[in-house]
């Protein structure tokens, strides 16, 4: 209800209105009133500054860190493993070998992280 009494109010027209012939010679004013200069050619800065190798910087580190975590994942699985068989004496070993369904080639295969 507000809206449509401030509309009745005031009106739908629009208040501005722009001067006639003004967009005719525009471009021309334009380019009057701005100052002649040359123009100045530029090239594209290339140098050592912050900018340039702080990618780079960047894109090390996370190939870092990446190169890093998978070092540490596979030392962690790989002592986690000699670790778990060092517990057991071979008596124990033979006896799990005997109620399991591995046979000695998987066991040794298992054993030795070969496939």
């Amino acid at each position: 209800m507000k809206e449509e009494e401030l509309r009745r109010k005031i009106g739908t027209e629009n208040p501005f209105k722009v001067p006639d012939g003004y967009f005719e010679g525009f471009a021309e004013n334009m380019m009057r009133l701005l100052p002649e200069k040359a123009a100045e050619e530029t090239h594209p800065k290339i140098g050592v500054g912050r900018r340039t190798w702080r990618p780079w910087l960047y894109a090390a580190a996370a190939v870092c860190a990446v190169a890093f975590i998978i070092g540490a994942v596979h030392r962690a699985d790989s002592t986690r493993a000699a670790d778990y068989v060092a517990e057991y004496t071979e008596e124990e070993m033979s006896d799990y070998m005997a109620t399991s369904l591995f046979d000695e080639y998987t066991l040794y295969s298992y054993l030795t992280d070969e496939e």
